[in-house]
């Protein structure tokens, strides 16, 4: 879920800072990270955290405890050159994702944090 509150919209309502680097150590393998700050541009509760433990979250009043602070995501690539015109790659992403994330857990009854979500994947590009 983004910033705005819809699921799948991207980097829509955020704004963000990268820092990035990318090294060749040899002719054939390329390596590359970036390190990213994430922050809504209006405060949010995207998960339904709560202000207070008897009063339910809801959009409409003033009873969700919002942030801005969405967190750092974590992105690294590696890219080896197989044959003049096919790459293999791995790619990594990981959130450390910030308070607007916290969600209400009805069976504790109280706020947690966030799972940090991950994502690994592999493939070929074949450029002709």
């Amino acid at each position: 879920m983004g910033a705005s509150g819809g699921k799948y919209q991207g980097l829509n309502n955020t704004m963000y800072i990268n820092v990035g680097a990318a090294i060749k150590p040899m002719p054939d393998l390329k390596v590359s990270a970036d390190v990213y700050y994430l922050s809504a541009a209006q405060e949010r509760a995207l998960n339904g955290a709560r202000k207070d433990a008897a009063v339910p979250c809801m959009d409409t009043t003033d009873t969700c405890k919002k942030s801005k602070k969405l967190g750092y995501e974590v992105d690294a690539k590696i890219e080896y050159q197989l044959a003049s015109n096919l790459v293999y790659y791995i790619e990594a992403g990981y959130l450390m994702a910030g308070d607007a994330y916290d969600r209400w857990d009805s069976e504790k009854g109280k706020n947690v944090d966030a799972d940090d979500p991950y994502r690994v994947r592999h493939g070929l590009i074949l450029e002709f």
